[in-house]
């Protein structure tokens, strides 16, 4: 039986998210089997942020053969307030 490979990362935004505005990421991914996780979490400060739009991608090398696949997604501020600060949580599972 193959070990499950499991990591999280963590980038942490220095620009201020004003209400309604959306902010676009783009990770990759390390296999095509491996099931990703995007949360975003506010600041010290607090707020309501909502990830969607979450899409997948796959590229191939020239015989078909997956080569990887790219994450993306939108963080928008569904809250009243700025947002000065938020993390964005990215964990990937593979078998």
């Amino acid at each position: 039986m193959a070990g499950v490979v499991s990591f999280t990362i963590q980038f942490t935004t220095a620009d201020p998210l004003a209400p309604g505005a959306v902010s676009s990421w783009v990770m990759h991914s390390i296999g095509d089997k491996a099931s990703v996780a995007v949360t975003a979490i506010p600041g010290t400060l607090g707020g309501v942020l909502a990830v969607e739009n979450l899409r997948t991608t796959r590229q191939n090398d020239q015989f078909g053969d997956p080569v990887r696949r790219t994450v993306l997604c939108n963080v928008k501020n569904v809250g009243g307030s700025s947002v000065p600060r938020y993390v964005v949580n990215y964990s990937v599972m593979t078998p």
